[in-house]
Order: structure tokens, then C-alpha cells, then sequence
């Protein structure tokens, strides 16, 4: 039995919780990846596994009631509500606040988390990221960098589905345009999916998720602290991973192999 799965940066939401996994937390931790490529920097650069779980509920949204009902560590991060506090949503959980966590565990000395985005919703932190210098003359490229980012997104909003019996597979993935290159026309589902379901979550998203302007000016720019300095804040010596070399696209499946180690 491992004691330790995945580096925390890139843990599904899934093993923070405790609840039965599946190979589908690759997928997860290819998803951290390939955001952080984009960003370069971590989108999940939790300092702690309660901090973890916030800024992915944060980003994504809460997980479903069924992951948070057979979640055995669900109690450490979240409190359940009472009748009267359960919305339209039905969610029945919330996560704790700071100083609630450090009094249930007061040798945690929980802080609030650094925030390394000026968004906090996972389309707008994409969408919105500095838009390169070397393009920033020309509309056509900012146009064309912006629909890529698209593309993006909607890779992004798939292998990082915090439900993982609706995240993609591999074989799924391996399909999308951001992987094929083909055509992206704004929203795409692997074959045998049910698109309700992806629509159904992606309303969670920030509902002022509009198209960015082309203005390249400071009000486009993300709060973002300089990689540098991340690094040093970001330091775990007990988070350490094995950086995955993906060959093609086809061999996603088989690359897909994530670090466990004793701890």
C-alpha cells in the first residue's frame, strides 16, 4: 500500500480526498502539466493538501457529492451543510475556512494561499494570460493565438474534469484538435460521450468568460509572480516528480506513468 501518490502539485482531487482511484489520475497530472507548460508555472501550487484541494475547488469547482460522501479524509477539508444552506446546486459541502481548519488542526499553522493569478477560474486564467510580445503587433496573430487558446481550454476542461468517472481517457484525448491539430469549431466531445454532461460543468466556469479584447495593454496582463520567485516559494523536498517525456500523442496511454514512492 502506498502511503504516498502523486507529487502534490499534480495529485487528483480524487487521492486528496480518499477516495478508490483509477489510472484516470494520469490523466489528471498530465492536465497540471500541460497547463503549467502554458502558464509556466503550476495551476495547482498548493503548499498544503488543504491548500491543494482550495485552489482546485477555487479553479474547477467543488467535486460532486458523490466523491465528497465516500471521501474518508472529505471531514478534514470540509464541512457538511445543514438543510437550510444546501443551494440550487444541491452541493452539500464546503470547504473549511482557514482559521476553521487550524482549529481542528492546530499543528497544521494553515496560511492563506499566495495567489499567483489575478483570475481564479480556470477559462480566465488561460484566456487572459499575457498575450506574447513577439505578436503583439499584429491582430490577425493575437486573433489567431486567441482561438488556439480556445482549443486549450477545451483540452484543458476535459483531462482536468475533477469528476474522474467523466475525465477523458487517453484514447479520448488523443483525439482532440489541441492534439490532432485539426480544426477546432468551439466545442468538441470524444466519441461516446455525452456532451450534456460537459456543458453541464463548464456552466460552473466564470460567467464572464468573454472573449479577450485585443487590447494588449497592462489590463491584460495576469498578476503573476516571476518564475523565480515561484520556484523558491514553491520549494517541497518531499515533492519531487519524475518529469514524463511524451514521444507522439498516440503513446499517451502508455507514457502516462506517475511517480508512487513510499514515504
Amino acid at each position: 500500500v502506498y502511503t504516498y501518490i502523486q507529487s502534490r502539485f499534480y495529485r487528483a482531487p480524487e487521492i486528496i480526498l480518499g477516495i478508490p482511484y483509477s489510472t484516470s489520475i494520469d490523466m489528471w497530472s498530465l492536465g497540471c502539466i500541460v497547463a503549467e507548460l502554458f502558464l509556466g508555472i503550476p495551476i495547482f501550487p498548493g503548499s498544503s493538501e488543504f491548500n491543494q484541494i482550495t485552489r482546485i475547488v477555487e479553479t474547477l469547482n467543488y467535486p460532486p457529492n458523490w466523491m465528497l460522501e465516500m471521501g474518508k479524509n472529505t471531514s478534514k477539508f470540509m464541512t457538511k451543510l445543514n438543510e437550510s444552506e444546501i443551494q440550487d446546486s444541491k452541493r452539500k459541502y464546503r470547504l473549511k475556512t482557514v482559521d476553521e481548519f487550524n482549529i481542528d488542526f492546530k499543528d497544521m499553522n494553515e496560511k492563506p494561499g499566495k495567489q499567483y493569478f489575478k483570475w481564479s477560474k480556470l477559462n480566465d486564467i488561460i484566456k487572459h494570460y499575457k498575450i506574447p510580445k513577439n505578436i503583439q503587433h499584429s491582430d490577425d496573430l493575437i486573433r489567431q493565438e486567441l482561438k488556439q487558446r480556445d482549443c486549450l481550454i477545451n483540452f484543458l476542461n476535459g483531462i482536468l474534469n475533477i469528476n474522474p468517472l467523466e475525465r477523458w481517457t487517453p484514447q479520448q484525448a488523443a483525439l482532440h484538435p489541441f492534439i490532432t491539430n485539426q480544426p477546432f469549431t468551439g466545442e468538441w466531445f470524444p466519441p461516446g460521450s455525452l456532451p450534456s454532461l460537459t456543458k453541464n460543468r463548464q456552466q460552473h466556469q466564470s460567467p464572464n468568460d468573454s472573449t479577450l479584447s485585443t487590447n494588449t495593454n497592462n489590463n491584460t496582463q495576469p498578476a503573476v509572480t516571476g518564475r523565480d520567485n515561484v520556484d523558491t516559494e514553491m520549494t517541497d523536498a518531499g515533492d519531487s516528480m519524475t518529469p514524463m517525456k511524451l514521444d507522439s500523442p498516440m503513446n499517451v496511454d502508455s507514457k502516462l506513468t506517475t511517480t508512487q514512492t513510499n514515504n
